[in-house]
């Protein structure tokens, strides 16, 4: 009966974790869209939030990359007053995002094969799509590429998927509502 109530209780407390890091992780990408620099201070407590989430659920490539967004976030804060001219910089060539989804998406393939192989991962090619395409979406954002958007709308779509399978239902809710974000992120940067 303890056990059952413990388990309980740690899974009520997931959901509390998950609410709050769906609400930073929400002001983060609107502020970010609306070219506000406290952005960045939303993202740096929703990636602490989800490393733990995505480590517990076993999503160990999600887990490497909200690392990453971390560092992301430091680097955004770090240039605050280069972020008043989001949607400034030239666009890749149609050739250099081919290239780019070939060599990504073979490092898909690969991670995914090698995901299956830890003890306890889950969904591992979803994982290692959302986190492979994350990182080059998060470069071209944090450089004020206004491509990064329609990279984000695919993966956003993708991750309501992976986090739906997890039974992480907040945070599918919140990549849907990405994936609306990231059009009006598009629209507002071109």
């Amino acid at each position: 009966m303890e056990t059952d109530l413990a388990n309980r209780l740690s899974a009520i407390g997931l959901k509390i974790l998950e609410a709050i890091a769906v609400v930073f992780s929400f002001l983060y990408t609107w502020l970010l869209a609306s070219g506000n620099m406290w952005c960045w201070w939303f993202a740096i407590l929703a990636s602490v939030i989800y490393m733990y989430l995505c480590y517990i659920k076993g999503i160990y490539a999600e887990f490497l990359l909200h690392i990453f967004y971390l560092i992301m976030a430091f680097y955004g804060l770090s240039g605050s007053e280069r972020f008043l001219k989001s949607g400034a910089e030239e666009p890749f060539s149609a050739l250099i995002h081919f290239l780019v989804i070939a060599v990504l998406g073979s490092m898909v393939y690969f991670s995914g094969k090698y995901l299956s192989l830890l003890n306890g991962a889950k969904q591992v090619y979803l994982d290692a799509f959302t986190t492979i395409f994350s990182i080059w979406a998060t470069f071209l954002m944090v450089n004020y590429f206004p491509e990064n958007w329609l990279y984000w709308i695919v993966i956003d779509l993708a991750s309501v998927v992976l986090y739906w399978r997890l039974n992480l239902y907040f945070t599918s809710g919140l990549y849907l509502a990405y994936t609306i974000l990231a059009v009006r992120g598009w629209i507002l940067w071109t």
